[in-house]
């Protein structure tokens, strides 16, 4: 239909018959509104409900790539940490054969720091492959005897170090009542 300017305009058309005694039909009445407006809205509904549907698509790609982007770092993190952790267990040896070596004290401290810096590092190595291997959902919680105290002094002397270049002081001590010896994952 078109309306009075000549423009055209979608019609919802209701017809309603008059029934005479007999059954015959009297009369059909007839009305009819405009719903132009109605079909504007449904269309850009569906437009949007596409729109939608498409940033969907999109979302879903987008986490997928992420999660191939994550597994790829965990993958890589936890080949170079390998890569990294055989020649510092070789620098770990190789010290550890030259202290057993007759040294003077100033070379004796001095392979001693490097003993305990490629300690660290490999500590530092170790904890790197855990966080990856934490992340794909593979790390495996080890039950070990191991010495607290010892293991808060390793801890400590490294973040010490770090601290008092800083200008500050770094304490860290269990408290007395807590066992030397326990049982877990240091």
């Amino acid at each position: 239909h078109e309306d009075a300017d000549g423009n055209e305009i979608s019609v919802e058309v209701v017809a309603a018959p008059i029934l005479g005694s007999e059954g015959e039909v009297l009369q059909v009445i007839e009305t009819s509104r405009d719903i132009s407006e109605r079909k504007r809205q449904e269309e850009e509904l569906r437009k949007t409900n596409e729109h939608l549907e498409h940033q969907t698509l999109i979302a879903i790609e987008m986490t997928s790539q992420a999660e191939l982007a994550n597994t790829a770092k965990s993958e890589f993190l936890a080949n170079m940490s390998h890569e990294i952790r055989t020649p510092m267990n070789v620098v770990i040896g190789m010290t550890g054969l030259l202290l057993d070596t007759n040294l003077d004290g100033e070379q004796r401290r001095y392979a001693n720091t490097v003993k305990a810096s490629a300690d660290a590092l490999l500590e530092l190595i170790n904890d790197i492959l855990d966080f990856s291997k934490i992340e794909a959902g593979k790390l495996e919680i080890e039950t070990l005897n191991f010495d607290l105290r010892s293991t808060l002094g390793d801890f400590s002397d490294l973040i010490a170090v770090r601290a008092h270049e800083k200008g500050l002081e770094f304490i860290c001590a269990a408290s007395p009542e807590t066992p030397n010896y326990l049982q877990g994952d240091p």
